[in-house]
């Protein structure tokens, strides 16, 4: 068994590991930005190809905008508990 001694994180260390955790976090919500835009230009690519009517691609639009908020929201509320755990002394 090995032991290592860690010391107690300090303000600036917190910070520094806070700002880490949002720039995580901000690149998750650009990934998801990401396949948002993907998804949308696959329906205008089933609208354009008149696989799909008006009416469904407008309804998968707001589907995929309503996904991706709901994810956005839920990388939103993970950043703020894992910041409050970091600050947390």
């Amino acid at each position: 068994m090995i032991r290592i001694p860690i010391p107690q994180l300090t303000t600036d260390r917190r910070n520094e590991l806070a700002k880490m955790a949002h720039k995580y976090a901000e690149g998750a919500k650009v990934a998801v930005r990401g396949v948002r835009r993907d998804g949308m230009e696959q329906i205008k690519t089933f609208e354009k190809k008149k696989e799909i009517g008006e009416d469904v691609s407008k309804n998968w639009h707001d589907e995929v905008q309503k996904l991706t908020d709901q994810y956005i929201k839920r990388l939103d509320e993970a950043l703020a508990d894992k910041e409050k755990d970091i600050r947390q002394v």
